[in-house]
């Protein structure tokens, strides 16, 4: 008995884990499988799950994703290319200040079109609900 009860919490706890994360409709499931694997991993820690960024993140100084005053770049077509190129640099090369890395480079783990799927997944990051 305990051990389907067990089994009923992790489902549903697996089920709203699963309502929370983004879906990226334009992309291979594996290739959106992948970069949301590599943001649990690598950006999770600095960025939170959804974006808003961790304790840590913040004392960083990491963007909050799910901010509307972040996101209306992505809707301004004069404002959008210029926002992608930024994000791709940084993601490429990371973020120093002086000898510090702020962020680490993941040039060297995601190619050009796996980083323009993680600006994807960026982009439709939203805040979790607090109930």
């Amino acid at each position: 008995m305990k051990k389907i009860i067990g089994i009923l919490i992790s489902a549903i706890a697996g089920a709203g884990a699963l309502a929370v994360e983004p879906e990226l409709p334009d992309v291979p499931e594996a290739q959106a499988k992948k970069i949301k694997e590599f943001w649990k991993k690598n950006c999770v820690p600095c960025h939170a799950k959804d974006g808003q960024g961790s304790v840590l993140g913040k004392k960083l100084g990491v963007k909050d994703f799910t901010d509307e005053e972040y996101k209306k770049d992505f809707k301004d077509k004069e404002k959008l290319e210029k926002k992608i190129e930024k994000m791709t640099k940084v993601i490429k090369e990371g973020v120093r200040t002086g000898p510090k890395i702020r962020m680490k480079a993941y040039g060297n783990q995601l190619n050009e079109e796996e980083i323009k799927v993680m600006i994807k997944y960026i982009k439709v990051l939203k805040k979790e609900d607090s109930k």
